[in-house]
């Protein structure tokens, strides 16, 4: 029943938003990944005309340039998409995160205080290609992750995944994988925002194994992916800058011992980032809650009732099957 209402509730986004230029991917009733993007209606050539008159040749006919009318300011407005979302910070904005990743991610849940415990879907050997088929227990059920973050019911979805990805795919390989990864977490959430964060820089020391002009190129090709989802919920945060020094190394108060991993202040600096550059949420999304929520209640409602009558049901089966034992 709550699927069915939040895919009723993405499709009145999706109208809601078409303006935008963009599409928005959600699942329709058949289970379906699809979008809906701005189209415009072209009225069928081949039966224009039939019935009108052809104009005259009389050149006199023609009107001045000087008498045509601009008729510009009456055509509808575009829709900004930035004017469509909220702009002040969320004070609790980490109570409503999710972060999915490898061991880097997962120093995230030990050195920020301010990610909720139990936010972080983080496995040590996870790839792309795998890590949606990890399992997590979320109020006792057992759900894949992309289930999982749904029934956690986390509004913004960090990915931050990669250094282990990086000597098995070319960067267009990777970005394939990282783009089905992407597309099943948001086919489960379709009201979520997913950010994906790019591959964090590594020390002069470990460039022996993995270069950071590697790392750079494969974060523009992931870069370049998300701008062709085409989906406005989905957007791209390169950590670079924060992290790295002039040269792009990351900086040696940042770097652990093998100039892979990062220490505690690496964890704090990238967490004020992200708090520093929040997702700002479409303001349709407050209708939409809002009729998720009522929909809930109404259903609440309504199974409580029935257990109410099932209940009269039972009474009333029970005093007449009492009747019968008495006569």
């Amino acid at each position: 029943m709550k699927r069915t209402k939040i895919i009723a509730a993405c499709a009145a986004a999706a109208l809601a938003l078409s303006g935008c230029g963009n599409a928005i991917e959600y699942k329709d009733v058949a289970g379906v990944v699809t979008t809906t993007a701005p189209t415009e209606s072209v009225p069928d050539s081949s039966s224009a005309g039939e019935d009108t008159e052809k104009p005259n040749d009389d050149s006199s006919s023609i009107p001045d340039d000087s008498s045509t009318v601009d008729d510009s300011s009456s055509q509808p407005d575009i829709p900004v998409l930035e004017n469509q979302r909220k702009t002040e910070d969320d004070p609790d904005y980490f109570k409503k995160c999710a972060f999915v990743g490898e061991a880097i991610c997962s120093g995230l849940d030990f050195y920020v205080k301010e990610v909720e415990e139990g936010s972080v879907y983080a496995e040590n050997s996870a790839h792309v290609t795998d890590i949606a088929d990890t399992r997590w227990e979320v109020d006792g059920e057992e759900y894949a992750l992309p289930d999982a973050l749904y029934a956690q019911g986390r509004k913004y979805i960090y990915i931050w995944i990669g250094p282990n990805d990086l000597c098995n795919y070319d960067p267009a390989g990777f970005t394939d994988k990282y783009k089905e990864l992407i597309e099943e977490i948001v086919f489960a959430n379709p009201l979520a925002y997913v950010g994906v964060i790019s591959v964090a820089p590594v020390s002069s020391d470990y460039e022996k194994t993995l270069t950071n002009g590697t790392i750079k190129e494969y974060n523009l090709a992931l870069s370049e992916m998300i701008d062709t989802i085409g989906n406005n919920r989905v957007s791209f945060f390169n950590i670079t800058a924060t992290l790295a020094d002039e040269e792009g190394y990351l900086l040696d108060e940042y770097a652990s011992a093998d100039g892979l991993h990062m220490t505690s202040e690496a964890y704090k600096v990238l967490a004020k980032y992200i708090y520093d550059n929040q997702i700002h949420p479409f303001l349709i999304d407050d209708k939409l809650e809002n009729i998720t929520n009522d929909s809930s209640q109404t259903d609440s409602q309504t199974d409580e009732g029935s257990a109410d009558d099932d209940g009269a049901e039972n009474d009333t089966e029970e005093g007449a099957a009492e009747g019968e034992a008495a006569e």
